[in-house]
């Protein structure tokens, strides 16, 4: 006999589940939903100061007035477990905050938000332990996208399939990140710092498409990350550029820079099967530290520069077409 799964139940028929349908600060654990569209003034709109809160904004939009200084959404820190997903946030400044200075650090999971007309950052999160920000768009006139620091240790997570579109400063920036998977998010604007600023180890960075902006599209400051399968064209920094050893830098392709394609300063890092053509001025590949470093089997034409620039004797491994 076949077996079915147990149709989940809506929000309004869980057991103690609350109802949203103002300004609140969430004071016990447990799951809370949003029944109408929230809008304030000033002051911030939601604050979390328990445990193990999953919040469901069924659709609605939460947000607060243009010139308001505060945040849409405030996780008090030394607060975990917490889940916000399906809505829309709009204003803030930051939009969504985590100000941590001592004490436990966070587990948030943000899913299916819209973001967006923050005055400053859409998120800016200080003492996590983990940061899962899954399938949400993230609209930014003003400044940052994501900032996320780990603040004590290290943090994991997932940032998986997101849409970025900034125009200032930096799009994603993960400090003090360790085991994280950023895959599959499309990042565009005007940013003038970094597309993907990734500063720890052991990180895989995966199928990105990065397009038009200011920066570098993905900055590297850890070692051991694996840079693989990206994209990234028209940015008017460097393309790729790693400050760290022991990446590996693998089937990318850079085109349209205004600096070299692919630029590294660090050691032993392995550099291959990437297409790295057309920037506007540099190399196709530049090392600025070396020797320990070694590419091969890369596509470097096109590139005003040259195909190379080398002064540190890198290896060469042989199979790339200059």
């Amino acid at each position: 006999m076949a077996l079915t799964a147990p149709q989940k139940k809506n929000c309004e028929e869980c057991i103690g589940c609350v109802r949203v349908s103002g300004p609140i600060v969430i004071e016990e654990p447990g799951c809370y939903y949003v029944t109408t569209n929230i809008s304030a003034a000033s002051g911030d709109v939601i604050v979390i100061r328990a445990n193990d809160v999953s919040l469901d904004l069924k659709g609605h939009t939460v947000g607060l007035a243009a010139a308001s200084f505060d945040s849409v959404l405030r996780i008090d820190p030394g607060f975990t477990g917490i889940s916000v997903f399906n809505g829309t946030i709009t204003g803030g400044m930051p939009a969504v905050t985590l100000q941590w200075t001592t004490g436990p650090r966070s587990r948030l999971h943000f899913r299916n938000l819209t973001v967006k007309d923050c005055r400053r950052h859409a998120f800016h999160l200080t003492g996590l332990e983990q940061l899962d920000l899954v399938e949400c768009r993230i609209i930014s006139d003003s400044s940052h996208g994501v900032m996320a620091f780990a603040g004590d240790g290290v943090f994991s997570g997932h940032v998986l399939g997101n849409t970025f579109r900034c125009s200032d400063s930096n799009i994603l920036s993960l400090s003090g990140v360790r085991g994280a998977i950023i895959r599959g998010n499309t990042l565009t604007g005007e940013s003038d710092q970094f597309g993907i600023h990734v500063e720890g180890p052991a990180n895989l960075i995966e199928g990105n498409t990065i397009t038009s902006i200011q920066g570098t599209g993905i900055h590297v400051q850890g070692n051991g990350n694996l840079v693989v399968d990206n994209t990234i064209d028209n940015a008017l920094i460097s393309g790729i550029r790693v400050l760290a050893d022991d990446n590996r830098i693998a089937g990318n392709v850079v085109r349209d820079c205004r600096e070299s394609g692919i630029q590294i300063r660090g050691l032993r890092n392995l550099i291959e099967g990437n297409l790295v053509c057309r920037q506007r001025a540099g190399f196709g590949l530049e090392f600025t530290a070396g020797p320990d470093n070694a590419y091969r089997n890369n596509m470097l034409r096109g590139n005003p520069g040259g195909a190379v620039g080398d002064p540190f004797a890198n290896t060469d491994a042989g199979g790339n077409i200059v």
